[in-house]
């Protein structure tokens, strides 16, 4: 037979193979479907009877949640996912990475079937659980008591790479029992799931400190090793940060010492055989290197298709921001609604990343100042007018470079606690730094600094009784957080960069190092996320004046990645729009002052709510929402000393 009688049997046979083909299935070419367990038919999947290949729900659940408005029966589905280690279609046309499993759990709509499909709840970290759909459902999507979001969306969500799956409240032992095994297999061989991502290496060198320290810096003899280990590195260690004893936290010694130890752990962690899996042409791979934000986002694209979606909607909340862009950026096709709350900054970059800890840390603080300044001047009583006012910065930098070290610790400490709980304990430190500032009592200081004394004792004692799972709290943060952003900083870039935001950022430097220290010492190269944007999608930003988490200029940056989309301001204090735990009174309070035909007082924790539920009304219908809408906060902090003498805060 002649070449052109071959050729033409050979395209007939082409031809018929692409006719008989479905074109989502050959997209990728057989080897790669198989690869991914995929079928080569298309099947009518759905939430309640998902892709087998990829995802088995082993355990449902019947059970009445809280909710804000009260119980509510819900049906509570939980699986495992199937995923490959990997996701790069041009290295699985050559061979096939390991796959692992990631623990899986939906809330089934009200009522089936969802009319808006899924929705992906992520609360951030890095290492949101599989958890968080249920916490969202039970504090923010169920406000008004209509039901409307959890009767309308199967709400999901995953335990991001790295997440320790036993840790989970639901799925344990005297609960609804432990998680069972995962039942995928893969050449034979059960899959196991992705590792949980913790580090404390250096614990198998305390007993010899002159090994540690030579891994540490160069050793200079006996008397500087052992000065070095007792004054800096055990401190830092045995409370896994800066001690604010002294000051510590502004002495740069200090901190050059927290940034090699820091260094040395992700260097050894990232190391450990714990993270190494084997694929099975036996090739070794470092699970460490793809615990990414792109790896999470595709991983939540099999569980889709997965449960048969045409489309995914999101609510993010924090570093779940950077999970739902990366997502709509990537899929944008099969994004349906989405809610950006607290965005992280999406620049993937250490140093634009570190600065934005900073600057949201210190916004918080200058609103504190601004609203105990500005209650001289609002008509107030003698014991509800700040303490601390006039000239709050100015006092504040009097006692923290004051002579009285304690006093100046603790005043740091405090300072910091206050920013992340601003509402509670700015009363306190408002009170504080006047007393150390004039020498006399004010009402509310001297009920803070036990509670802080016990804060310092019980920190250090836990963590030098026993071995913490992860020493510096920093693992899951600098796998994926310094995966997903270029730039690495030596100890000198480090220092220098220090040294400028401590002059800039005073208060915002305390918290900012840490990211930074953790993103610029991780050893992998990094994968940086591709730029967070996409012109069509209408997503609602969320970004709030005084966030100590994510400053204010994440949402403005991200809104202008989104031009569709619609930037909403809220004024108040805190990370992210979280509604108030007495939602359900609000609403009562509400109903009632409607059946009176009266007007509800307008507070903050009513601001809140009618924010919150302008979000819930885009979640459910795709409108209800202006672009640059402000939810506005009626009242200032009350910081006077009559708010410090009625605090009641417990400091965990």
């Amino acid at each position: 037979m002649r070449c052109s009688q071959w050729c033409f049997l050979l395209l007939v046979l082409i031809l018929e193979i692409v006719a008989s083909c479905d074109w989502d299935d050959c997209d990728e070419g057989m080897s790669l479907r198989q690869l991914r367990g995929q079928k080569t038919s298309q099947a009518a999947w759905s939430f309640e009877k998902p892709d087998p290949e990829l995802l088995i729900w082993d355990r449902i659940m019947h059970s009445a949640l809280n909710s804000t408005t009260g119980r509510v029966n819900r049906t509570i589905y939980n699986g495992w996912l199937k995923v490959p280690l990997v996701h790069d279609p041009a290295l699985m046309e050559f061979e096939m990475p390991p796959y692992v499993c990631l623990r899986v759990r939906g809330l089934a709509a009200l009522k089936p079937p969802a009319k808006n499909g899924p929705m992906l709840a992520h609360c951030g970290g890095p290492g949101s659980g599989r958890d968080c759909a249920m916490t969202m459902s039970a504090a923010n999507f169920d406000i008004d008591g209509r039901h409307a979001i959890i009767s309308d969306f199967d709400l999901l969500s995953i335990d991001q790479r790295g997440v320790n799956t036993s840790s989970d409240r639901y799925e344990r032992a005297g609960k609804w029992g432990e998680v069972p095994p995962c039942p995928f297999n893969l050449s034979g061989r059960p899959l196991s799931r992705f590792p949980t991502i913790y580090c404390d290496e250096i614990a198998k060198y305390v007993e010899e400190p002159r090994k540690l320290m030579k891994l540490l810096t160069p050793i200079q003899g006996n008397a500087s090793v052992e000065h070095d280990w007792k004054t800096y590195v055990e401190p830092i260690w045995r409370s896994g940060k800066i001690p604010y004893a002294d000051m510590a936290p502004t002495n740069e010694t200090f901190v050059r010492w927290y940034y090699r130890l820091v260094k040395l752990e992700n260097s050894l962690c990232y190391e450990t055989p714990r993270y190494k899996m084997r694929a099975p042409n036996g090739r070794v791979y470092n699970a460490m290197q793809f615990a990414s934000t792109v790896d999470c986002a595709h991983d939540i694209d099999l569980l889709r298709r997965a449960i048969g979606a045409d489309r995914m909607s999101w609510y993010g909340a924090s570093y779940g921001t950077s999970v739902a862009g990366v997502y709509a950026s990537i899929f944008p096709e099969v994004t349906h609604r989405v809610v950006m709350d607290g965005a992280v900054n999406p620049r993937p970059d250490t140093e634009a990343r570190s600065g934005s800890c900073a600057n949201g840390i210190q916004a918080v603080w200058g609103g504190i100042e601004k609203d105990c300044e500005t209650s001289l001047v609002r008509n107030l009583s003698a014991d509800e007018v700040c303490p601390a006012a006039p000239r709050v910065s100015s006092k504040a930098l009097h006692v923290l470079k004051g002579s009285n070290r304690t006093e100046a610790s603790y005043l740091l400490e405090l300072m910091l606690f206050t920013v992340f709980h601003a509402e509670a304990l700015a009363p306190l430190a408002m009170a504080c730094i006047e007393q150390f500032y004039s020498g006399k009592e004010v009402e509310g200081c001297n009920k803070v600094l036990p509670m802080l004394s016990s804060y310092r004792i019980a920190s250090n004692s836990s963590n030098s009784t026993k071995a913490k799972k992860d020493r510096f709290g920093l693992a899951i943060q600098s796998a994926v957080m310094g995966t997903d952003s270029a730039g690495r900083f030596d100890e000198e870039e480090f220092i220098n960069w220090w040294r400028r935001v401590k002059d800039t950022d005073p208060i915002g430097s305390l918290w900012a190092k840490n990211w930074m220290v953790a993103m610029s010492t991780w050893p992998a190269y990094a994968r940086p996320v591709p730029p967070v944007a996409d012109a069509g999608i209408e997503a609602v930003i969320i970004g709030n004046l005084h966030d100590p988490n994510t400053a204010y200029e994440n949402a403005q940056l991200l809104k202008r990645n989104f031009p569709e989309g619609y930037l909403v301001t809220w004024q108040g204090y805190g990370h992210c729009l979280t509604v108030p735990q007495h939602a359900m009174t609000l609403l009562k309070s509400y109903n009632k002052s409607k059946a009176n035909n009266t007007l509800p007082e307008y507070t903050n924790g009513v601001a809140k709510y009618a924010c919150m539920s302008k979000i819930l009304s885009y979640l459910e219908t795709g409108t209800g929402i202006t672009d640059g809408h402000t939810c506005l906060m009626p009242e200032p902090l009350r910081l006077g000393s009559a708010a410090a003498a009625e605090v009641r805060i417990h400091i965990e």
